[in-house]
């Protein structure tokens, strides 16, 4: 982290993440079963190295930031964080219900 800095951390895990879930979302077209099981596990292993990155960068601006309340802000913001991630899936299933209701 010293060579790179917290802030090009930051953003290059928030980037790779990002990036591995749309490529995700694209492994349904590859033809065959060994290779869509492979791809997975290497997009999702790339997408957990993104996503520790994001993490410990984002542990490490607050502490740069807040001294002296590095705990309960690093709470606050991942809270927000995990609310958000619930409120997304929570749309989700919404629009799939609404969408299972509309052939019906």
């Amino acid at each position: 982290m010293n060579t790179i800095g917290p802030k090009k951390l930051f953003n290059y895990g928030i980037f790779t993440t990002g990036a591995c879930c749309v490529l995700f979302g694209f492994l349904n077209f590859l033809e065959g079963r060994a290779s869509f099981i492979i791809s997975c596990f290497v997009v999702r292993t790339i997408e957990a190295v993104g996503d520790a990155a994001f993490v410990v960068a984002s542990f490490t601006i607050i502490a740069l930031e807040f001294p002296d309340s590095v705990a309960t802000t690093f709470v606050r913001v991942h809270s927000v964080r995990e609310k958000d991630d619930m409120k997304n899936v929570s749309m989700f299933y919404r629009a799939q219900w609404k969408r299972s209701m509309a052939w019906e």
